[in-house]
């Protein structure tokens, strides 16, 4: 294998060269944590998310990760905290719009929640699990007109996917 400067010093190839560097070993981190929401395993995402913000305190995927987390936990407050700073650090995610409108309509905060849908809603994401949980949150705020376009979306999105097309 190729050796970069710091591989010739060493002896180490470049894809070991690159696994020290705080974007490149974040990236997998970040990859490993959601890997680790999806199979539900709470704990070692916690942990996981922890190790990045140790390195970069600003990572708002990890923040959206925490948030996930903590609402899973039924911590509806801390899931906020997390899911306010992520939105604060990445304005322009869907997934973290839409998360922080489900928590705040766990919370019966109808118009909250209905305004960081609507934030979600515009940003217009191409995935489906996203206008699923939108329509959500417009069902559980009575508009359901609006829920039943959500639906109908990730429907669009993903049509082989059960869950969307019996809503």
């Amino acid at each position: 294998a190729p050796q970069s400067r710091l591989g010739f010093f060493f002896g180490l190839p470049d894809y070991l060269d690159a696994l020290m560097q705080p974007d490149t070993q974040i990236a997998t981190l970040y990859s490993q944590a959601r890997e680790q929401l999806a199979d539900r395993k709470l704990g070692p995402t916690q942990q996981t998310c922890l190790k990045i913000l140790m390195l970069n305190k600003q990572h708002a995927g990890s923040h959206l990760l925490l948030g996930v987390v903590a609402s899973e936990l039924g911590k509806l407050k801390n899931a906020e905290d997390f899911l306010g700073q992520a939105a604060t650090l990445d304005s322009e995610s869907a997934e973290v719009w839409a998360q922080l409108a489900r928590v705040r309509s766990m919370q019966r905060r109808d118009k909250a929640a209905e305004e960081a849908a609507n934030k979600a809603r515009q940003l217009n994401s191409d995935d489906a699990f996203i206008w699923d949980t939108l329509g959500v949150v417009y069902s559980r705020c009575a508009n359901h007109l609006l829920a039943a376009d959500m639906f109908q979306r990730a429907v669009d999105l993903a049509p082989n996917v059960a869950s969307y097309t019996f809503n």
